[in-house]
This record gives C-alpha cells, sequence and structure tokens, in this order.
C-alpha cells in the first residue's frame, strides 16, 4: 500500500493556480518514484496540477523533497516532509454533522481519541468533509485553565476539504481567552510532535460574542514538527497584548521546525488582533502566507507578521496589508530572512492585491495603512531583500540595538522615511533612492 498526498498550489496573487509539482528523494536532487494510486501505476514525475491547483500523487513510505513552481508563483520546496500511509478516520462516523447548528464537539473529540495516540497509537488523517463545524470551548485535561474547542493530538494530520469548503467555526459567547485549536500536551517541551492542518478555516466568529472578550484562533505551545498548508484564520478577538487574552489568528510559543504554505490571517471587526505570531521558536517559515486587516488599541497589536525571541525564521513571498501598526515586526530575533515579501502598496506584480483565494480589491486602493512596514527591534542577523514597501510613514525601522542588517533590492517608493533609525553593521543594496552603504 502507498502513501498517499494531495494539496493545493495558490499563486502569489492569492488565488487557485495550475503549477508544476516534482518531487525528490529527501536531501537530493535525485527524482522520486511517485504514483497515481495506491496499486502503484506509474505517474511521471515533473506533472502538472489541475487548472485550479490541486494535486495528488502516491509513493512509497519514505521522505521526500516536495518542488511548486510555474507562471506567478514564486518557487518553493517542503523539505523532509514523511509520507506514510495512515489510518483515516471521518469525523462524521462519530456524529459530527457540520451543518453550522449541532455542536460538534464531543464527535470531534471522539475521533481524535480513537486514535489513541497517548496510548502508542501511530496516529492518522482525521478528516472534515466540506461543512461547518460548531465547537465548544472547553477546558485542557492536561493544564488547568486553559479551554480550546479541539484539543489537537500529536501525529495526526487535521484534513478538511478546502479553505472555502470546510470551516471550524468557534460557538457563540464562548468562554473568554479560550483557543480553537491548541495542542493537547501545551506544558512539557516536544510531548507534541507531527501535527499538521491541511485545506481548511479557522472562524472566530467575533461578532457574536461578548464584550472584552479575547478567543484566538490556532495556538501551539511547545511543540515541534508543525505543518499548516493551505490554512485561513479570520474573525479573532483580542483584549490585552500577551498571555490568554492576545488575539493572535496563528500563533505559536517555544516550538521548533514550523512550516506554514499558502496560509492567510484575515482581521475584520475585531481589535488588539495580530495575524501570525511565533514566539521563542527556533525554525519557522512562512511561505505565500497572507496577513491584512489587524487593528489595534495600543503599540502591541494591530501586526500582520510578528515574533519575539525567535532563531532561524525565513518569511518568502509573504504579503501584509491594510494593518493599523505594522505589517512585518520582529523583536530580539536571531537570523530572519525577509524574501520577496510585500508591505502594503497598490498592487503586486500585475495582480490586483487580494482579499482572499479569488478576491480582489480594485486596483487603485491603497493598503498602506500600517504606521511602518518593516520593524525591525532589537536582535541581529535580518535581511529583507526584494519585495516592496510602499507608501508607509516608515519603510523599515531599526531600533533597540538592532545589528547586522543587509537590505537590497525592495521598493521603498511613497515612505515619507524609507530607512528610519540606526543599526550597527548595516548594508544597503540596490534600494530605490537611497545610496548603497556598508
Amino acid at each position: 500500500m502507498k502513501a498517499k498526498y494531495f494539496s493545493t498550489v495558490f499563486s502569489d496573487a492569492g488565488n487557485p493556480k495550475k503549477a508544476t509539482i516534482t518531487v525528490y528523494l529527501e536531501g537530493t536532487e535525485t527524482l522520486a518514484d511517485i504514483y497515481s494510486d495506491y496499486d502503484g501505476t506509474p505517474k511521471d514525475n515533473p506533472f502538472q496540477t489541475d487548472s485550479l491547483g490541486r494535486f495528488t500523487f502516491y509513493v512509497d513510505h519514505g521522505f521526500y523533497d516536495i518542488q511548486v513552481s510555474g507562471s506567478g508563483i514564486t518557487t518553493y520546496k517542503l523539505e523532509n516532509v514523511h509520507l506514510e500511509q495512515k489510518p483515516w478516520v471521518d469525523v462524521r462516523d462519530y456524529g459530527a454533522k457540520g451543518d453550522g447548528v449541532t455542536d460538534d464537539t464531543v464527535a470531534i473529540r471522539n475521533a481524535i481519541e480513537s486514535f489513541n495516540v497517548y496510548g502508542g497509537g501511530s496516529g492518522g488523517i482525521l478528516f472534515f468533509p466540506p461543512g461547518t463545524y460548531l465547537v465548544t470551548p472547553y477546558e485542557s485535561p492536561t493544564y488547568s485553565g486553559y479551554y480550546a474547542g479541539i484539543w489537537m493530538h500529536r501525529k495526526i494530520i487535521y484534513m478538511g476539504s478546502g479553505m472555502g469548503a470546510t470551516t471550524i467555526k468557534l460557538c457563540n459567547n464562548a468562554v473568554d481567552g479560550a483557543q480553537i485549536m491548541f495542542n493537547y500536551v501545551i506544558g512539557q517541551e516536544f510531548s507534541d510532535y507531527d501535527i499538521a492542518i491541511h485545506d481548511m478555516m479557522i472562524d472566530g466568529n467575533n461578532l457574536n460574542q461578548g464584550e472584552n472578550i479575547a478567543n484566538p484562533g490556532i495556538k501551539f505551545w511547545r511543540a515541534r514538527g508543525i505543518t499548516l498548508q493551505n490554512v485561513k484564520a479570520k474573525n479573532c478577538l483580542g483584549t490585552a497584548g500577551s498571555g490568554p487574552g492576545e488575539g493572535t489568528h496563528i500563533a505559536m510559543g517555544m516550538c521548533t521546525d514550523v512550516s506554514l504554505v499558502n496560509c492567510i490571517s484575515e482581521g475584520t471587526s475585531g481589535e488588539r488582533v495580530n495575524g501570525f505570531n511565533p514566539d521563542y521558536c527556533n525554525n519557522v517559515k512562512y511561505i505565500n502566507c497572507i496577513a491584512y486587516g489587524m487593528t489595534a488599541l495600543g503599540d502591541t497589536e494591530g501586526l500582520g507578521f510578528s515574533g519575539n525571541g525567535n532563531r532561524q525564521l525565513q518569511y518568502v513571498n509573504c504579503h501584509s496589508f491594510l494593518n493599523t501598526k505594522a505589517d512585518f515586526n520582529i523583536e530580539v530575533s536571531e537570523n530572519v530572512s525577509y524574501m520577496g515579501c510585500h508591505s502594503g502598496g497598490i498592487s503586486v506584480g500585475t495582480q490586483n492585491t487580494p482579499k482572499a483565494p479569488g478576491q480582489f480589491y480594485p486596483p487603485d486602493t491603497d493598503f498602506s495603512t500600517a504606521e511602518t512596514g518593516f520593524v525591525l527591534n532589537g536582535g541581529s542577523g535580518i535581511q529583507i531583500v526584494g519585495g516592496s514597501c510602499r507608501n508607509h510613514l516608515n519603510g523599515i525601522w531599526l531600533a533597540n540595538g538592532v545589528d547586522y542588517i543587509l537590505i537590497s533590492s525592495i521598493d521603498l517608493r511613497g515612505c515619507t522615511n524609507p530607512i528610519n533609525g540606526s543599526a550597527t553593521h548595516i548594508k544597503v543594496r540596490g534600494v530605490w533612492d537611497i545610496a548603497d552603504s556598508g
């Protein structure tokens, strides 16, 4: 029996997009043998997705690198992907309705517990067919005082049917500070590992919560081997700049080896919210991710992409716009790279800026609402290469002794202060209307 892999590709503009898929043996440039079914019928490698970016292939159990390329797509590679045949559980088999009315919390919990991963089970795929699954937060069985609608067990892939097809929605009037999805063992370092969320939307249902309520979206603590692909989080709330009241749509703390691909954080009418936020994490990659609409009541929220105390962060072809404080904000972190990322502006390439996959703002809309495009607040070894940062008060803000900075080939036109502040060691290369330095 072969292992199955399937996903959807999105273009740089956020649309489902036909692409070329190349599968390599892990850590090499050797093409892997891939198949079109469980029985082992050979399949071409490389191969094309369908017109909507969807693709499927099968392989022998093992580790692989999966490269995505094509017109309108910044080439990227998913590395060290472990593929094996896993048990498949449908949440409907445990009573989940997915009708947006029935509370599916207990049914989903029972489906998760059927894998028995903390009792020696090997894990598997928990499948959510198209629908809206309503969840009510309940207290963590392992760590008192924390609540979530879904406590995610390790070694399980939480698989939806598409970002626009499967929705996990928070109930009305949820308990303050509850997450929608949280990993199960949050009090022990790396006890939770190999958790993936694919092809679904997380809805914080902010218009039906009480006043001064914080309901963040997805969170991981002290976990490793985390993958999110084609996941959207929206409508989350916050009441504070940190702690349980922080309203981050997709967050993690003290995690390692994390990959987010084609993910979206959408802020709406809530306040004190951020988009993506890793704190004290190591080796985190964001590829083709979008954050927009984050608002603030103070200086610590309203951030598209943020983070503190991290090492080895990579942002590749990410876009952040219509946020209040900053589109990209990094604090006291080491070895951070922004490659081809876009902050605000009028458009991206030849495409209108996306609201969500398949939806666009008019081409004359100004998306540079954030006070600052990139905030580099302390830390060292940070590079911004390519991309754009348009029409802000501050394009790139350097603060609190940030050191060893490279700024290269980024479009800073329209910024009142293209580069503000200072760094001890900084190189500027090929930046519009700014002399090279360093």
